[in-house]
C-alpha cells in the first residue's frame, strides 16, 4: 500500500513538471545545447569514427611520431658522420708515407736496442732518438688538434709492446692479448671498437686500432686511438626543444647496455651508469637487434612514451642502438587543459542558454497563463472577470476574443433593450478600436517603411560582401544546392560576379562548387549554429576571405565575407623570411666549423714537412763542413743556407702558428652554440678564485693585484661563465699601463632579478670610437704590441647572449676600463638548456 502511494505521488510529480510548457522548453533547450556542446567536444578531440579525422588527440600523436623521427634520423646522421670522421683521421695518419718510413726506423732501433737492453733501458733509449721525438710530436699534435683523441700510441705487431705514447704510464705494456689488437690484425686495415670502461678510469673510451705497413705492404705496427665518447655523446644526444623537458635521446650497445648516461631514475629511484645498466624497454630491445622504427609504449621507468628507434653501423660486427623519445603525458598535457577549458566554458554556456529560456518561456507563457486564470474565474461564475491584453499577437487576439465572449455571455443576463443598447456601444468600441487599429498598422508601416530604408542604405554601402541564399534539400532532408536571393555591391566587386546570379542555384553558377560547402552552409540554415572561418577560393575571385555564415530565418542562410589575402600572404612571407634566417645562421655556423676543421689537415702537413726540410737542412749544413766540400761552394752556399733559407722557415713556421692559432679561436667559436649548457646556480666566489688560481703566476710577474670582492650567486653554465672572467682578466692583463702597478678589482651587486658584475682595470683604456668595436671578431687595439687572436671578447659576448646576459663597457683612454657583465639572478625559463644551437 504505501509503495502504491509512492507511485502514486511520483506520477503527479512527473505529470506536474511536465505539465507546465514553460518546464518543457527550459528541459528541452537546455538538453539540446548540452548534446551538441559534448558532441562537438568529443569530436574535436577524438575526431569522427571511420573517417580520416582522427582528431586533435591523433593530429598530435601523429605530429609527435613524425618529429621523432626526424630528429631520430638527423642524431643517426651526426653519429655515422662522426664515426666517418674518425675513420679517416686515422687512415690520414696511418697511410702517411712520412709516418710509415719513421715508424720503420723507429722499430729498426726497438728490434737493435732490445737485444742487449732491458725494456726499461731499451725505452729511454728510444726517447733519445730524433725519430721518436718527430713521431710523438706528431701523434701530439694530432691529438690537441682534433681534441677528440684521450691517447694514441703505437705497437708492434710482432710483441704487442707499446713502444711510443702521449701517455707515458702505457709505455711497455703488452697489449697482444687485448681483442682489438688481434682483431684488426685479422681484418688488416682498421678496427673499431665497441664502447667500454678505460682500464685507469671509469669513463666511456672506444678505442680505433690501424696498421701500419711498410714500404713492402707487410703489417709492422698498430695505431691505437683512445676516444672519451662521454663528452661526444652529450652534444650529439642531446634532445633539444623538439621533445620538451622530459624526453630523452639514448644509446645502447647489441648487449642493450646503455652508452650514455640516463636523463631520469630508474623505477626504483637509482641513477644507471653506462655500461652498468641493461635497458630491457622494447624501443633499446628492437634497435639493438638492428630494426629501425617508431612504437608507442613504456620506457625503462614504467612510463608510456612515444619512442623513434634507428641502428647506428659501427663496423661489420654490428653498431649500437639509439632510442628517441617524448612522454605520452607531457605530450597531451596541453590537450587536458584545453579539455578543462572548454568544459568551464560549456557549463558558463549551459547556464547561460538555461536562463535565457527561463526569460523567453516566461515571456511566452505568462499571457496563457493569465488568460487559463480568467478562464477559471468565469467557469466559477465570475462574469466580471477579464483576460489582460498585454500584445497584439495571437496570443493577445486570443485574450481579446476571450473577454469579447464572456462579454456577450453577460449581455444574454440582461434584458432585450438593454442588449440592444449594449449591442450599439459594442459596435461603436468595435468601430473605435477598428479606427485605432488602422492608425495603428499605419504606423506600423511607416517606421518599418524606415526600417527597410535604413537596412538598404547598409545593404548598399558596407564594405564586406553580403550574401542572402536559400538552402535546397533533397526528399530525406539532407543539402543539395543553394539559391542565391540576394547580394549587395560589394559581393559584386569582391567576387566578379553580378545581380544576375540572383534566383539561380550555386551548382548552375558554379558547378565545381564540393559538397562539403553546400553541407557546411546547410548544417547553418537547418540548424542556427553560425559560423566563422578563414578560406582559399578560386571559384570567386582566387584569393582569402574571412567568411561568417549566420540563419537570418529558417532554411535561410547568409554569408558576410571580406578579403583578407594581402594579410595572409605578409604573414606566409614573415614565416619564409623567419625559416630563412634560421637556416642561414645554421648554415653560417657549420661552414665556420667545416672549414676550421678542414683546414687543420693540411696544416699538420705544412708544419710536419717544414720540420722535414728544417732537419735536411741541417743536414746538408752538416755535410758542407766536410773536409772533401770545396771552399768555393762553401762560401757560394753560405748567404743562401745561412741567411735565406733559415728567415723562409721562420716565416713558414710563425706563420703556420698563427694559423693554427685563428683556426682554434674559430673551432671554439662554432663550438659555443653546439654546445648545450648546463644551467645551474653559481658561487661566483668560488668561480672567480678557481680563476684566480690559473692567473696567479702571471700576476706575480707583472707585479700587478688582483682585488676580489664579496660577489652574489648568479645562474648559469659554470664552464662558460668561468671563460667568461678568466678572457676579462686576461684582457685587463694584456692591456695594464707600463707606467704604473696594475690593480684588477672584481665586484658585483644584485638588481632585483639580475645580478651585474663589474671586472675594473688601470689600464691604458679604450677611445670611445673603438668601444663597438672590441666585440667584433678578430679586432684586437694594439695588434703589434699584445698577442692573440681578437676573438675572446667576441666569445664572452657569444656566450652572455646564450645566457640572456649582456656586457658593456665604460673606459676612458688612460684611466683604466670598467667592463660590466649582467646574468640572471633567478633560474631562467628553459630556453638555452633544451637547445644546443640557438
Amino acid at each position: 500500500m504505501e509503495q502504491g502511494n509512492l507511485l502514486v505521488l511520483s506520477s503527479v510529480l512527473a505529470r506536474g513538471l511536465f505539465s507546465s510548457i514553460r518546464t518543457r522548453l527550459i528541459i528541452y533547450f537546455s538538453l539540446l545545447f548540452a548534446v551538441v556542446l559534448v558532441l562537438v567536444g568529443l569530436i574535436n578531440i577524438f575526431g569522427i569514427p571511420f573517417s580520416a579525422y582522427s582528431g586533435r588527440q591523433g593530429q598530435q600523436r601523429e605530429e609527435a611520431f613524425h618529429s621523432l623521427e626526424l630528429i631520430a634520423d638527423l642524431k643517426e646522421e651526426q653519429l655515422e658522420r662522426w664515426i666517418t670522421e674518425r675513420r679517416d683521421d686515422a687512415h690520414m695518419i696511418s697511410d702517411n708515407d712520412i709516418i710509415r718510413n719513421k715508424v720503420a726506423q723507429l722499430l729498426e732501433k726497438v728490434t737493435e736496442y732490445s737485444t742487449s737492453h732491458s725494456l726499461n733501458e731499451t725505452l729511454l733509449l728510444l726517447q733519445q732518438e730524433q725519430v721518436y721525438r718527430e713521431i710523438l710530436d706528431l701523434l701530439n699534435s694530432v691529438r690537441f688538434s682534433h681534441e677528440v683523441y684521450d691517447t694514441i700510441y703505437l705497437t708492434d705487431v710482432r710483441t704487442g709492446t707499446v713502444w711510443i705514447s702521449t701517455d707515458d704510464t702505457l709505455l711497455g705494456r703488452d697489449i697482444h692479448q687485448q681483442t682489438s689488437f688481434t682483431q684488426v690484425l685479422e681484418d688488416e686495415h682498421i678496427y673499431v671498437s665497441d664502447i667500454q670502461i678505460g682500464p685507469r678510469s671509469e669513463r666511456p673510451h672506444l678505442y680505433l686500432n690501424h696498421i701500419i705497413i711498410d714500404a713492402d705492404g707487410e703489417p709492422i705496427a698498430v695505431m691505437v686511438m683512445q676516444i672519451s665518447t662521454g663528452d661526444i655523446f652529450r652534444p650529439l644526444l642531446h634532445t633539444g626543444i623538439g621533445l620538451g623537458e622530459k624526453g630523452e635521446a639514448l644509446l645502447v650497445n647489441q648487449d642493450r647496455e646503455i652508452l650514455n648516461p640516463l636523463k631520469h631514475p630508474l623505477a626504483d629511484g637509482s641513477l644507471a651508469r653506462p655500461l652498468d645498466y641493461q635497458i630491457n624497454a622494447q624501443p633499446a630491445a628492437r634497435a639493438a637487434g638492428g630494426a629501425e622504427g617508431f612504437i608507442e609504449t613504456e620506457d625503462y621507468r614504467g612510463e608510456p612514451v612515444l619512442a623513434a628507434y634507428r641502428n647506428v653501423e659501427v663496423s661489420s660486427e654490428g653498431g649500437w642502438g639509439m632510442v628517441v623519445k617524448l612522454d605520452r603525458a607531457e605530450l597531451f598535457a596541453p590537450l587536458r587543459q584545453d579539455i578543462l577549458y572548454t568544459l568551464v566554458i560549456g557549463m558558463v554556456g549551459l547556464l547561460a542558454v538555461v536562463g535565457f529560456t527561463v526569460i523567453i518561456a516566461g515571456s511566452l507563457t505568462k499571457p496563457l497563463l493569465d488568460l487559463s486564470q480568467t478562464a477559471q474565474q468565469v467557469a466559477e461564475g465570475n462574469l466580471e472577470a477579464r483576460a489582460p491584453v498585454a500584445s497584439s499577437d495571437e496570443v493577445g487576439r486570443l485574450a481579446a476574443i476571450f473577454n469579447a465572449m464572456v462579454q456577450r455571455i453577460q449581455n444574454w443576463y440582461v434584458e432585450l433593450e438593454a442588449q440592444v443598447q449594449t449591442r450599439t456601444a459594442e459596435l461603436a468600441q468595435v468601430n473605435e478600436e477598428l479606427k485605432l487599429e488602422i492608425m495603428e498598422r499605419q504606423r506600423m508601416e511607416k517606421a518599418l517603411q524606415q526600417s527597410r530604408l535604413r537596412y538598404q542604405m547598409l545593404f548598399e554601402r558596407m564594405l564586406d560582401g553580403y550574401a542572402l541564399h536559400e538552402i535546397i534539400c533533397d526528399k530525406n532532408g539532407r543539402p543539395i544546392d543553394y539559391k542565391f536571393l540576394d547580394i549587395n555591391p560589394a559581393f559584386e566587386k569582391l567576387t566578379g560576379l553580378n545581380r544576375d546570379i540572383v534566383g539561380k542555384t550555386v551548382l548552375e553558377i558554379l558547378p565545381g562548387t564540393e559538397q562539403y560547402w553546400i553541407d557546411t552552409y546547410g548544417q547553418v540554415a537547418l540548424t542556427g549554429q553560425p559560423l566563422n572561418f578563414e578560406n582559399y577560393s578560386d571559384a570567386v575571385g582566387g584569393g582569402w576571405y574571412e567568411v561568417i555564415v549566420f540563419r537570418p530565418a529558417a532554411g535561410q542562410f547568409a554569408t558576410i565575407f571580406r578579403d583578407v589575402t594581402e594579410r595572409k600572404q605578409a604573414e606566409k612571407e614573415r614565416e619564409r623570411l623567419n625559416r630563412d634566417l634560421l637556416d642561414k645562421n645554421k648554415e653560417l655556423e657549420q661552414i665556420v666549423y667545416v672549414t676550421s676543421h678542414d683546414l687543420r689537415s693540411p696544416l699538420v702537413n705544412i708544419q710536419g714537412f717544414s720540420r722535414e726540410m728544417e732537419h735536411a737542412f741541417k743536414d746538408v749544413l752538416a755535410a758542407l763542413q766536410r773536409p772533401n766540400v770545396p771552399a768555393e761552394l762553401r762560401r757560394d752556399l753560405a748567404p743562401i743556407l745561412e741567411d735565406d733559407i733559415p728567415e723562409s722557415l721562420q716565416y713558414i713556421f710563425s706563420s703556420t702558428a698563427k694559423m693554427d692559432s685563428l683556426l682554434s679561436g674559430l673551432l671554439r667559436l662554432s663550438r659555443l652554440g653546439r654546445t648545450a649548457l648546463n644551467i645551474e646556480k653559481l658561487d661566483a666566489n668560488k668561480v672567480i678564485s678557481n680563476i684566480s688560481d690559473v692567473f696567479e703566476f702571471r700576476l706575480q710577474t707583472i707585479d700587478a693585484e688582483l682585488e676580489i670582492g664579496d660577489l652574489p650567486p648568479c645562474w648559469g653554465d659554470e664552464t662558460q661563465i668561468s671563460q667568461v672572467f678568466a678572457n676579462l682578466v686576461d684582457n685587463a692583463l694584456k692591456y695594464l699601463s707600463p707606467d704604473r702597478s696594475g690593480i684588477i678589482r672584481i665586484s658585483g651587486r644584485n638588481e632585483g632579478k639580475e645580478v651585474i658584475y663589474c671586472v675594473e682595470d688601470n689600464g691604458i683604456g679604450i677611445a670611445p670610437e673603438h668601444q663597438q668595436k672590441i666585440y667584433e671578431i678578430f679586432h684586437r687595439l694594439n695588434p703589434d704590441q699584445n698577442q692573440g687572436e681578437g676573438l675572446g671578447l667576441t666569445i664572452v659576448h657569444r656566450i652572455l647572449d646564450r645566457h640572456r646576459g649582456k656586457i658593456w663597457v665604460e673606459s676612458e683612454p688612460g684611466h683604466g676600463s670598467k667592463f660590466f657583465v649582467l646574468l640572471p639572478a633567478s633560474r631562467p625559463k628553459k630556453k638555452e638548456e633544451t637547445s644546443s644551437d640557438e
